[in-house]
């Protein structure tokens, strides 16, 4: 199982950025695998890779759960958000 597996799409295009690679803006998921896969980082070093896998996916969790704490979540009121 690769560890590429169930990551989003802006998670997979930031490891890719990360490894040097360039990424065009119309690149599918599957694209952008086989871009980091291909990456001389990816054949080499993969416990690298797996610990900027590991980076960008808690710092995307931190950022929605962040996210929610501000705005309250999907179930908020806007009187709510606003402290009424």
């Amino acid at each position: 199982m690769s560890i590429l597996n169930n990551l989003r799409k802006i998670d997979l295009k930031l490891i890719a950025e990360e490894l040097g690679e360039t990424v065009p803006d119309n690149a599918k998921n599957f694209e952008i695998k086989k871009l980091i896969e291909n990456s001389d980082a990816f054949q080499t070093v993969q416990e690298f890779v797996r610990g900027i896998v590991k980076s960008i996916v808690e710092d995307r969790m931190t950022k929605a759960a962040n996210n929610k704490l501000v705005f309250g979540g999907p179930h908020t009121s806007m009187a709510e958000r606003c402290g009424n």
